[in-house]
């Protein structure tokens, strides 16, 4: 699981995940390129403070070849 966080102003922000996975406990390889999350189906919860929240999915796809 990643966690993103806003600015915690009031207004309309955004946040943007990069595909990558969470730092904390992902091992990188030996090479130390990026590596990116596998296509499938992702889960996001939208938090504003501990009332509110909301869920969506999104569709990761695989990278196309050239």
């Amino acid at each position: 699981m990643t966690t993103l966080t806003g600015s915690g102003r009031a207004g309309i922000h955004r946040v943007t995940w990069n595909l990558q996975p969470d730092p904390k406990t992902h091992v990188l390889d030996a090479t130390k390129a990026p590596t990116f999350v596998p296509a499938g189906n992702y889960t996001f919860t939208v938090k504003i403070g501990d009332d509110l929240k909301s869920e969506a999915t999104i569709e990761v796809l695989a990278e196309q070849a050239p």
